[in-house]
């Protein structure tokens, strides 16, 4: 009896991560559009004397980190491009690593032309 529960807990489990594999979205004209996450490029916003050796990865393009006080804390902004895609489980392994010493990670969604048809 326990195996036929644990087997009903574990589809239930996998058919709820199906449907929920993508919760990015927005709604335009009352239609569910939704979005696909460009994991190739990051921006990052990070504190003064955050160094851009600390990345941790050597697979980052060249980037530059740009001053910025508009927010009342001096902060740089820089906008992170890998060299290759990485996967699913490498993209978040590297938004986990970039944490520390950052001040904001913000991930890139990929354009929709709202105009053609869906």
């Amino acid at each position: 009896m326990k195996k036929i529960i644990n087997l009903i807990l574990l589809l239930f489990l996998g058919i709820l991560s199906v449907n929920a594999q993508n919760n990015n979205y927005y709604y335009y004209k009352g239609e569910k559009i939704y979005l696909t996450l460009d994991k190739s490029r990051l921006n990052i916003t990070t504190i003064t004397n955050f160094q851009k050796s600390t990345t941790l990865f050597s697979d980052i393009k060249n980037f530059d980190l740009i001053l910025d006080s508009s927010n009342g804390i001096n902060s740089k902004f820089g906008k992170i491009e890998f060299q290759t895609q990485p996967n699913d489980s490498t993209y978040y392994q590297k938004i986990n690593s970039l944490k520390s010493g950052l001040y904001n990670i913000l991930c890139k969604w990929e354009s929709i032309d709202l105009n053609s048809e869906h």
